[in-house]
């Protein structure tokens, strides 16, 4: 990070109030913070359980699922700022002065998470293109470890929102990070990020044209081999927009924003729209995609049957160590998956 920022974060907080001084000055929104939190918890288990799916050699072979895999994660970490802690400031009453030093570097995390991945949805967008359009194509850019290329790249770009620009701060009036706090007693400043605006559009747009291309060529598709609608494919498509759908949406209102006199209603939406950002595509993985969902469902039963297991042994099991029984307890289950195809989504 850029320590020469460090008296821009002081200039925003010169009350000698205490902690709980300043949080006695806002009205608590307790509910509301519960409710970040509880959407928080429920993403990540969601999430976690689909990426145990996801992490899967089987399932990383393919690019697609090693850029889905690394946007997961980045999301699962993201979930706990974005949500939680956010919920966890509604419920006290925060503000930037009571903690500004975390808040600060909270918020220059933030930056790394939000534009990183928003370009690894970029990529997943585009290579669903690729795949779709010209599929040797895929193979000269995604193949292999060029995939993980990609990866890398929208980690050096995120890391240079995390040491250059300003960093987004919590307002709590307003709901949402921006960035700036907003503090009445400092005098107002403009803060206003042009390499964000850039970014926001070059993703809307970047969505925009590849899901459209995605949409016109499945059409084509269609038409040309005189076939119905394909049910698969189409829910394919539809779980890729899915994905997506609130990238663009959170994109797109702080674009709006420069347009139009942001009021606390536009800023609660796109900090909803944020979250859902990070949380949706757990949901998509967990209960649209049927593959992943019958594999995490098996990765459940198995860690259950595993905790499970001990305490049935110990209630004074008499079967013997060398009997059948006891080989058969002591064997893996063999588990007899079947023979589907890889129901790719992205």
């Amino acid at each position: 990070m850029d320590f020469l920022r460090d008296q821009v974060a002081t200039n925003f907080c010169n009350t000698k109030l205490t902690f709980w001084e300043l949080s006695a000055r806002h009205d608590k929104q307790r509910l509301l913070g519960a409710l970040y939190i509880c959407y928080g918890i429920t993403v990540q288990i969601c999430y976690l359980l689909s990426l145990s799916v996801i992490a899967r050699k089987e399932f990383r072979s393919m690019s697609c699922y090693k850029l889905m895999l690394t946007l997961g994660i980045l999301d699962v970490i993201c979930v706990t700022v974005s949500s939680e802690l956010t919920g966890y400031f509604y419920y006290i009453g925060f503000e930037y002065c009571m903690l500004p030093t975390i808040t600060y570097i909270c918020g220059c995390w933030m930056n790394f998470f939000f534009n990183t991945c928003c370009m690894l949805c970029f990529f997943l967008v585009f290579n669903r293109f690729v795949s779709y359009w010209k599929p040797y194509l895929e193979e000269v850019l995604f193949a292999g470890y060029r995939t993980w290329l990609f990866v890398a790249l929208a980690l050096a770009y995120g890391l240079i929102w995390l040491i250059f620009p300003l960093p987004v701060l919590f307002n709590f009036d307003f709901g949402t990070w921006i960035y700036y706090p907003m503090i009445q007693e400092n005098p107002p400043h403009e803060f206003k990020s042009v390499y964000q605006v850039f970014h926001n559009v070059l993703i809307c747009g970047g969505i925009i044209l590849f899901y459209f291309g995605l949409y016109v060529m499945h059409m084509w598709k269609m038409h040309k081999l005189k076939m119905k609608n394909d049910k698969a494919q189409m829910q394919i498509l539809v779980q890729a927009s899915l994905v997506c759908l609130f990238t663009f949406i959170t994109a797109i209102t702080w674009i709006v924003m420069l347009f139009v006199t942001p009021t606390t209603f536009i800023l609660h939406v796109a900090h909803g729209s944020w979250q859902l950002m990070h949380g949706t595509p757990a949901f998509v993985y967990l209960f649209l995609n049927k593959t992943i969902q019958h594999k995490a469902i098996q990765n459940l039963r198995r860690y259950v049957f595993k905790m499970e297991m001990p305490s049935v042994l110990h209630k004074g099991s008499s079967v013997a160590p060398n009997s059948n029984s006891a080989l058969q307890l002591n064997e893996k289950p063999k588990i007899h998956e079947p023979q589907e195809s890889l129901n790719i989504t992205i």
